[in-house]
């Protein structure tokens, strides 16, 4: 029996090594294609070009302007509410104007004006020239009030948050939720996109630095993001439960193996 005993330890060790994640499962951005470590540093280029999203019906926008006239009838409620994003979140359409089935916004004082289908720029310059032949070179600034990106699974804060920027990537949405967890498959991260009446399901890998470069790096209004648990997390020791199970269940089988070949 003592021979036997000196293999528990040993044992122990091997199961809680068995529970720990490696690095190379967290760690974001690895070169893979010249099979270096995942700490390697390097400068390293990636061009992505940006498809900027393109306005269409049902869109919700926040014009906001610095002249006094406009800014009253355009209803451009204070900053500090805006600066309040519950409050903007939860009624949007309140605080904006609503791109109808034409694709145009209607607005006090400016007349109806043809957005669909332009970017955000472009319809903030497009307005900005409309309300130019009303008053004397006004300054606008058009905000998106209904672009929201979801965040699921093995983060810090899931939920559903809003975007003010009109370019948003993937690892800014992370951030957002405070990032994945140390137990989150960051190689299999699932996005969800409605468009046209369809929903588009796709993967990331982010800890593969090509991402840089794909068109899946910056996200469109409305995205959900799926964040999977990797496989080993019902071993880690972060669930006290579960370990205690397993070693209790390891100790018995290895006790009772040592018992019968004592005998």
């Amino acid at each position: 029996m003592k021979k036997h005993r000196r293999f528990l330890p040993i044992l122990f060790v091997g199961f809680f090594l068995a529970s720990c994640i490696s690095n190379k499962r967290i760690v974001y951005v690895q070169d893979y294609s010249e099979a270096k470590p995942h700490n390697y540093l390097a400068d390293t280029t990636f061009v992505s070009e940006p498809v900027d999203y393109k306005l269409q019906t049902g869109d919700i926008l926040y014009v906001r302007s610095d002249h006094p006239v406009l800014s009253k009838s355009f209803g451009q409620i204070d900053q500090f509410y805006m600066d309040d994003t519950r409050i903007v979140q939860s009624l949007p359409i309140l605080a904006g104007f609503t791109i109808d089935e034409e694709g145009k916004l209607d607005l006090p004082l400016v007349g109806m004006i043809d957005v669909g289908g332009m970017t955000m720029l472009e319809a903030e310059s497009k307005i900005k020239e409309a309300a130019s032949g009303v008053f004397s070179d006004p300054a606008i600034k058009v905000f998106m009030l209904n672009y929201f990106v979801t965040i699921l699974g093995e983060v810090n804060r899931p939920g559903r948050y809003p975007v003010y920027n009109h370019r948003l990537n993937i690892f800014e949405a992370m951030g957002l939720a405070g990032d994945a967890t140390d137990f989150a498959s960051r190689e299999e991260v699932k996005v969800v996109r409605s468009r046209d009446g369809k929903n588009h399901l796709y993967s990331v890998d982010l800890t593969d630095q090509n991402i840089l470069a794909s068109e899946k790096f910056y996200l469109k209004p409305n995205d959900i993001l799926m964040v999977k648990p990797q496989k080993r997390k019902k071993y880690a020791t972060r669930d006290v439960q579960n370990v205690f199970n397993a070693v209790a269940a390891t100790v018995s089988v290895v006790t009772l193996y040592l018992l019968i070949n004592d005998n």
